[in-house]
């Protein structure tokens, strides 16, 4: 008798959470939507890219959230000597490596043409 009891409730649970289930496909989820909240920013270590392409130095600034400054330093006929095989380097940058400034701030980079 006790298994018949156990069996009849299982099957009624089961029967009852199919009946759920039917009401809930048609019902739609509400979904909130968070309007875009501006980034607050944060302190970042200005990383050294001197030395590299000038496209993976402006990868590295925006991986970590800095951005190149397009107002592009001139560079010296020293720095950019053809003998040292600089082109398309990063030679200098300003603020310099290790410099702690806010996120989305500009760091400006001079390269080798």
């Amino acid at each position: 008798m006790k298994k018949m009891l156990i069996i009849f409730l299982l099957l009624s649970f089961l029967m009852a959470g199919m009946a759920i289930s039917k009401d809930l496909v048609g019902i739609k989820s509400n979904v909130v939507k968070v309007p875009n909240i501006p980034k607050v920013p944060v302190a970042v270590k200005v990383p050294n890219v001197v030395g590299l392409p000038e496209p993976q130095a402006r990868a590295v600034l925006e991986g970590i959230g800095l951005e190149e400054d397009e107002r592009r330093p001139k560079t010296s006929p020293d720095e950019c000597d053809s003998d040292r095989g600089n082109k398309g380097l990063v030679v200098r940058q300003d603020p310099v490596a290790g410099t702690m400034v806010d996120s989305h701030s500009s760091v400006k980079l001079a390269w080798c043409n």
